[in-house]
């Protein structure tokens, strides 16, 4: 639906109903009036998914009263709701023909919702289900298990010495946006990606070079200076004095425990090898 189509079923409503008031319409349809005035002017374009399935259920059938609930017990209700049906968000989802990521989003209470949509999920959980729809609904098969994407994945790392950090950078060179955190997720088998094939696809595929971060940077120059120094016997401020670095032991040891990166770490390392 286009926001010109739904500002005209709006205004076909207004006009059916004999709403000259525009205040007195968004009221009764539980928006604001100037939420209402932005929809039939095209200026605020569509409303959320939920929203805008409330609204246009609201004026197909009468405006009753507006669920209330907090996110706690939106999350909750749907929460129950599947379990009861044995359903995973995914088919949860499938069912209620919402997006994945929106079903994900009410059930960890990470997203903003309006009172209409809140009133659309309790609505939508309280309604009788079909046993057949969700039978259909729980023998589609997925297309790979997590346990390949995530035996794969680990493979794939191994093989290019990549950490989770630079197997992440390295798949968003190549396309696939990603996080190390969501690497984890998969490797663990805790959730399957989105697009399992298309990940697999980009794991048939060498991995770029990728730059590394300023404190993967620190760290590694700060091991490097620590046994440098050890090697040699020397305390700071005697390596300082062969760094020409001055007297600030502070400053060295920032530099050894990776909390800071010299501006000159290549001659610093120039010296520090024609110093053995």
């Amino acid at each position: 639906m286009s926001p010109v189509e739904f500002s005209t079923l709006l205004a076909a409503w207004c006009e059916k109903h004999h709403f000259s008031n525009q205040r007195a319409a968004a009221a009764e349809l539980g928006v604001s009036y100037g939420t209402l005035c932005g929809w039939l002017s095209r200026v605020r374009g569509l409303p959320c998914h939920l929203t805008r399935e409330a609204v246009l259920r609201r004026m197909r059938g009468g405006c009753e009263p507006i669920a209330e609930a907090s996110p706690s017990e939106v999350a909750a209700a749907c929460k129950i709701w599947r379990a009861k049906n044995g359903l995973s968000q995914i088919q949860a989802a499938a069912l209620l023909k919402w997006p994945a990521s929106m079903f994900r989003s009410i059930e960890g209470m990470t997203g903003r919702m309006t009172p209409l949509a809140v009133d659309e999920i309790l609505y939508q959980i309280r309604k009788p289900v079909n046993a057949e729809e969700v039978a259909v609904i729980k023998q589609r098969q997925r297309p790979v298990e997590p346990g390949v994407v995530a035996e794969r994945l680990r493979q794939w790392r191994r093989a290019h010495r990549l950490n989770r950090r630079q197997a992440a950078d390295a798949l968003k060179a190549m396309g696939f946006a990603t996080t190390a955190r969501t690497l984890w997720v998969w490797e663990s088998e805790r959730m399957l990606p989105r697009r399992p094939l298309a990940l697999l696809a980009k794991l048939s595929e060498k991995p770029p070079k990728t730059e590394p971060r300023r404190e993967e940077i620190g760290r590694s120059f700060g091991q490097t200076l620590r046994q440098w120094r050890r090697m040699r016997g020397l305390n700071q401020r005697e390596a300082l004095e062969i760094l020409g670095e001055g007297v600030d032991q502070g400053k060295l040891s920032r530099w050894e425990n990776g909390k800071q990166v010299p501006a000159n770490t290549a001659e610093l390392l120039a010296k520090m090898e024609a110093a053995k």
